[in-house]
């Protein structure tokens, strides 16, 4: 049912576009989370169990400088979630506290990606083809990478970031108490 919902904006841009309407980047700006972002993407890949870190956990900041080679001072807001084991997957989403950084940030992420593909080379082929794939973007103050397997699929779900509004909230789920 997720994907459903990001289709229709999608159909749309190509409708458009297909009639000489003018490509735009879009929107710049969102209501959506780093976190909520992140989640979108993952979602839109085949099942599987990430482990999530978020502006605010122990472990973000850490890992922003490493592996990620990213100064947390640069960043305002950010999500990461990843696969553990054997497994390259990872989506990163940084709201840059400056513009200016942002440069920075996606120099990172890049390096970061080659490194990511090289310590699977050799010995998880499949994995090293997921890594190899990695895509780095940019969208108003984002720096975002995406280490999956359907690099379309990881657009569509962000084009629908910009273009939605945010999910709601979900609800604990309510018990005898």
């Amino acid at each position: 049912m997720k994907r459903y919902r990001l289709l229709f904006p999608l159909l749309i841009c190509l409708l458009l576009t297909a009639c000489g309407g003018q490509k735009e980047e879009g929107p710049a700006q969102t209501d959506w989370s780093p976190a909520q972002m992140a989640r979108a993407v993952w979602d839109s890949q085949p099942a599987l169990e990430g482990y999530p870190l978020a502006s605010g956990d122990e472990d973000f900041e850490p890992y922003l400088r490493d592996p990620l080679g990213v100064d947390p001072a640069d960043v305002a807001e950010g999500a990461v979630l990843y696969a553990g084991g054997v497994n390259a997957q990872e989506v990163v989403v940084l709201r840059m506290a400056e513009e200016e950084n942002l440069r920075d940030a996606l120099k990172a992420l890049k390096d970061y990606a080659y490194a990511r593909a090289g310590a699977f080379a050799g010995y998880a082929p499949e994995q090293y083809d997921i890594a190899e794939g990695a895509a780095v973007a940019e969208r108003g103050q984002y720096a975002m990478l995406f280490i999956v397997p359907d690099q379309d699929a990881a657009r569509d779900a962000l084009a629908g970031c910009f273009l939605l509004p945010p999910p709601e909230p979900e609800e604990p789920p309510s018990g005898p108490s």
